[in-house]
């Protein structure tokens, strides 16, 4: 994608961050309207929710708020929003607003990885040939190398190469 892409989510992401914080900041000096407001972000969309989540993760136009983040991708994982079920992964995975949690970040990593996400296939097969939060299993991540390869990733091509351990076992 090209850089204008990326900056011009940067800025929506920003501009959703500069309205939060102006309705809470209305909230806090007792304007009932932006409280109705503020709760009608309820019913954003999953991109929306996810663009939220991402805003509080990475600190752009709000706080940095790692466990609302969290709860923002939830909310959108939950409803099979496959970018947000990859970061909630990551987040458990890290440890990252949460305690870490292998076995539910692989929960999540393997619902992103059975839509097609390249990134989350390609994870997958780390978690079985290393036994994070799921049995170690070759097969299973040779299975999950090969579908990530076989939409473009390098790095499961690399790491089919170069880890023949994976067959002999």
């Amino acid at each position: 994608m090209s850089s204008q892409y990326y900056d011009s989510m940067d800025k929506i992401i920003w501009l959703i961050g500069q309205a939060i914080n102006w309705h809470k900041k209305a909230i806090r000096e007792g304007l009932e309207e932006a409280q109705l407001n503020l709760e009608k972000c309820q019913d954003l969309t999953l991109d929306q929710q996810f663009i939220l989540g991402y805003s509080y993760k990475e600190g752009n136009g709000v706080n940095q708020f790692p466990l609302k983040a969290l709860e923002w991708f939830l909310k959108a994982a939950a409803q099979g929003h496959v970018t947000s079920q990859y970061q909630v992964s990551k987040m458990y995975r890290d440890g990252e607003g949460v305690t870490q949690d292998n076995a539910e970040s692989a929960k999540w990593m393997l619902k992103a990885a059975e839509q097609g996400n390249e990134l989350a296939q390609y994870e997958m097969g780390l978690f079985y040939s290393d036994g994070v939060g799921v049995q170690k299993d070759n097969f299973e991540a040779v299975k999950w190398m090969k579908k990530a390869e076989k939409q473009g990733s390098a790095l499961a091509s690399l790491f089919l190469m170069v880890d023949r351990t994976l067959f002999t076992d």
